[in-house]
């Protein structure tokens, strides 16, 4: 179960990444920045996504800080997870 939840990850960034590139309108303007004209910490958040997928590391630490560091983090646990399902702990 572990290992198939590892492995749909990545797949599934993959997919988002190349359905995101042949649909710039894949989703819907930000109300905040649309009606508001303000920054939206949502919006960074999604950027800095986007950032990460395309391997823009600086642009997205830049987006929004907390994202990459939670990716970090939870590539940690990953590699922790599967290290401990070779070894046969998990």
């Amino acid at each position: 179960m572990y290992t198939g939840m590892l492995l749909a990850l990545p797949v599934a960034a993959f997919l988002y990444l190349q359905t995101a590139k042949n649909m710039p309108g894949l989703f819907p303007p930000c109300l905040a920045k649309y009606i508001l004209h303000i920054y939206c910490p949502g919006c960074g958040g999604t950027h800095s996504v986007r950032y990460l997928l395309s391997l823009r590391f600086l642009d997205a630490f830049l987006a929004n800080p907390l994202v990459p560091c939670g990716a970090i983090v939870l590539l940690y646990y990953w590699i922790r997870m599967l290290v401990a399902l070779i070894r046969g702990k998990g």
